[in-house]
C-alpha cells in the first residue's frame, strides 16, 4: 500500500513540497496482487487514513461491483482510544499510511508518534491492539509502513530522522529491533516511501529529499543491509510499487512530484536495480504533480499502473519487458487533490483518496478497470456513485492513504 504521503499544504516531515503522498506499498496502496485461481474471496475491506481528522475510515467492499459501503462506525480513531469523537492527542496522530498484512487480518497505520496497530474484525471493523502505538526506536516520526510477504517483518520510513525501522511481527503485534540509516547522499535523506519485493528478498526506500533509491537486503531474521544506493531518474521520489510478471521478472516503479515523472527499473536477482528502457514515463501531464503509484493484475502477473497526478490518474499499461505504455486515455478525472490509490486484490477496482474531493471536503473516488478489448485496463468511475465522503465529513479530514484488505477462504 502500498499510503500517499502528501498533501496540498505544508507539511512538517517534508517542506520542500506542496504535494504529500501515500508512499508506495506500505503507505499507501495495495500492489493489486493476483488471487489465485483456487480461492474463493470471502470478504474485502478498504481503510483510509484521515490525516487531518485523526481517523481511519473503514469501508466493506461490494465482490461483485466494487462499491464502497462505510462500516458501523464509519472511523475509528487513528490512536486510542478508539471512540469518537477522537481525543485531542487522536486528532494531532496526524495519520500518513495504512498499510495490510498479506493475510488481511492486522492495519497498520503511521502516525506522528510511531505506528498504531489494529487488528481486523470478522466483518473487517479495525480494534486497536492494547500495545498501540509502538516506538519507532527514533526521534523522526514514520512517514509510511509496509509489510513484507511472509507477514513477519514490518519497515517504517521515518522522514524526520533520514532512518528507517525493522519489526518483527507476532501475532500481529510489532516489535522493533533494528534502526538503520536510508543511504548516503549529497542531502539528508527523507525517506518517505518502503517497499519489500514480492519475494521478500529485499527492500527498497525512496529517499525524497537526496532524490535516490536506497537498496537494502533482508537477512534471515529480518535485519537490513544497505547494497547500494541509486540516483533516481526523477525529482523528489514520494511513492513506489513493485510488480512481477509471468515469468517471474519483478519491476520497481517510482512516482516522482518534482519532476512529474514514473521512473522504471528491473529488479535483478540479487535485488539491484537498473535503469529500464529510458528509465521513466511522463506523469499525467506538464505540471502535473504525481503522488502515488499502485500496480494492477490477475493470476498471470501485473497488467496496469495508476498513478494520481493532481485531479487525475494517470493509466499505463506495462509491455512485456516492463517498460509503461501510456494507455489510450491518459486520464481520467479524481478529486481536486488526489493524494493516494490502490488496487483491490482481484484487480478489477481502484480506489483514490482525496485530500479535497468536488465536495470540497474529503473523499473517495471508485474505479472499475475495463476488460473490454477495445480499452483493456482503462478505469471507469462506478455507477452511481463514484465517490464517498472520508471521515466525519464535518471538517476537510484530508485523506493522505488508502489500503485494501482482502480474507479468503
Amino acid at each position: 500500500m502500498q499510503m500517499t504521503n502528501r498533501k496540498i499544504g505544508y507539511l512538517v516531515p517534508c517542506l520542500t513540497l506542496a504535494l504529500l503522498t501515500a508512499c508506495g506499498g506500505g503507505g499507501g496502496g495495495s500492489s493489486g496482487g493476483a488471487v489465485p485461481a483456487t480461492t474463493a474471496v470471502r470478504s474485502a475491506y478498504a481503510y483510509v487514513a484521515n490525516n487531518a481528522e485523526g481517523t481511519i475510515s473503514q469501508y466493506t467492499i461490494d465482490s461483485s461491483t466494487g462499491a464502497l459501503t462505510p462500516m458501523s462506525p464509519a472511523t475509528v480513531c487513528a490512536i486510542p482510544p478508539q471512540a469518537t469523537p477522537c481525543s485531542v492527542d487522536a486528532q494531532n496522530a496526524n495519520p500518513t499510511s495504512v498499510t495490510v498484512d498479506p493475510a488481511g487480518k492486522y492495519a497498520y497505520v503511521a502516525i506522528s508518534s510511531g505506528i498504531s496497530q489494529f487488528t481486523i474484525g470478522l466483518g473487517g471493523e479495525l480494534v486497536a491492539m492494547s500495545s498501540s502505538p509502538v516506538s519507532t526506536g527514533s526521534a523522526g516520526g514514520p512517514y509510511s509502513v509496509t509489510v513484507d510477504p511472509t507477514g513477519r517483518y514490518a519497515y517504517s520510513a521515518n522522514s524526520n530522522s533520514h532512518d528507517i525501522s525493522a519489526y518483527n511481527i507476532t501475532n500481529g503485534a510489532l516489535t522493533f529491533f533494528q534502526i538503520i540509516n536510508s543511504g548516503a547522499g549529497i542531502n539528508p535523506p527523507g525517506p518517505v516511501a518502503v517497499v519489500v519485493d514480492q519475494l521478500g528478498k529485499y527492500v527498497y526506500v525512496a529517499n525524497e529529499l537526496d532524490n535516490n533509491i536506497a537498496q537494502f537486503s533482508i537477512g534471515p531474521t529480518g535485519t537490513l543491509t544497505l547494497i547500494a544506493t541509486i540516483t533516481n531518474t526523477g525529482i523528489y521520489p514520494v511513492s513506489m510499487a513493485v510488480a512481477k510478471d509471468g515469468s517471474g521478472n519483478q519491476y520497481l516503479y517510482v512516482a516522482n512530484t518534482g519532476s512529474a515523472t514514473v521512473s522504471e527499473y528491473r529488479i535483478g536477482s540479487n535485488g539491484m536495480l537498473s535503469v529500464n528502457g529510458i528509465g521513466y514515463t511522463t506523469a499525467g501531464y506538464p505540471g502535473s504533480f504525481p503522488t502515488s503509484v499502485a500496480v494492477a493484475g490477475d493470476s498471470t502477473g501485473s497488467k496496469y499502473v495508476y498513478v494520481t497526478n493532481g485531479s487525475t490518474v494517470s493509466q499505463y499499461t506495462i509491455n512485456s519487458d516492463g517498460t509503461l505504455a501510456p494507455m489510450a486515455n491518459t486520464t481520467i478525472t479524481a478529486g481536486l487533490a488526489a493524494q493516494s490509490v490502490a488496487v483491490d486484490i482481484t484487480g478489477s477496482f481502484v480506489y483514490v483518496a482525496n485530500s479535497t474531493g468536488s465536495t470540497g471536503l474529503g473523499t473517495v473516488s471508485q474505479y472499475t478497470v475495463s476488460t473490454n478489448a477495445l480499452n483493456l485496463g482503462e478505469l471507469a468511475p462506478m455507477s452511481p456513485t463514484a465517490e464517498l465522503l472520508s471521515g466525519s465529513a464535518v471538517s476537510n479530514s484530508q485523506p493522505f492513504s488508502i489500503a485494501t484488505a482482502v480474507l479468503i477462504q
